[in-house]
């Protein structure tokens, strides 16, 4: 059986709500698949926030970053993978911030 591959449908700020599809960087690929239950961190990366590339990469050039918001993680395995997701080449970054870390209401607030 092949490998899971793990995909992030992401919100991209100021696109009047537009969702595009990512694949994970390579670390989160690899934690992912070390878990015996993907589904668990399927749940928990839902409304997190990730840094994602502004645009391509090329020689010797890193293109602005940005954040965005992950609204859907998807699983896939083996054959068929490049023909329901061509443009994976696009690939998030390893930075990312959970839900329950960036909705935190201020304590200092309260005091």
């Amino acid at each position: 059986m092949s490998k899971p591959v793990y995909f992030a449908k992401i919100e991209i700020p100021g696109a009047n709500g537009r969702l595009e599809t990512l694949k994970f960087s390579s670390d989160i690929q690899k934690a992912l698949s070390l878990d015996n239950d993907p589904n668990r961190w399927v749940n928990a990366l839902r409304e997190s926030l990730i840094i994602i590339p502004n645009g391509e990469y090329y020689r010797n050039r890193q293109p602005l970053m940005r954040v965005g918001k992950i609204k859907k993680v998807i699983i896939t395995r083996g054959k068929g993978t490049r023909q329901k997701f061509p443009r994976y080449n696009r690939t998030t970054r390893s930075q990312f911030v959970l839900k329950e870390n960036w909705q935190q209401d201020d304590k200092r607030k309260q005091l």
